[in-house]
C-alpha cells in the first residue's frame, strides 16, 4: 500500500515544491494529491498566497471546488 503524501512530505515541503515548480503541470499534480488525501495543506487552498500563481488556471478552481464546495464558500 502506498503511503499518503503527508506521511512522506510535510505540508511545508509541499508548499516549497509547489512554489519551486516552474511548470504548472507538476504543481497541479501535487495539489491534486494533497486534495485527494485531505491533507491540511489542501484545506488552505483558498487562502494560501503561495498558490496565487495557480489561481488563473481552470484546474485550480476545479480542485478547490472538490475540497471546499462552492456552496460553502
Amino acid at each position: 500500500m502506498r503511503k499518503p503524501l503527508a506521511a512522506i512530505i510535510s505540508p511545508p515541503q509541499i508548499r516549497y515544491r509547489l512554489r519551486a515548480f516552474g511548470r504548472q503541470g507538476p504543481a497541479f499534480a501535487w495539489l491534486a494529491k494533497a486534495a485527494a488525501e485531505r491533507n491540511r495543506f489542501a484545506l488552505e487552498i483558498n487562502v494560501n498566497p503561495m498558490l496565487d500563481p495557480l489561481r488563473p488556471d481552470s484546474r485550480f478552481e476545479k480542485i478547490a471546488n472538490q475540497i471546499i464546495p462552492a456552496a460553502s464558500k
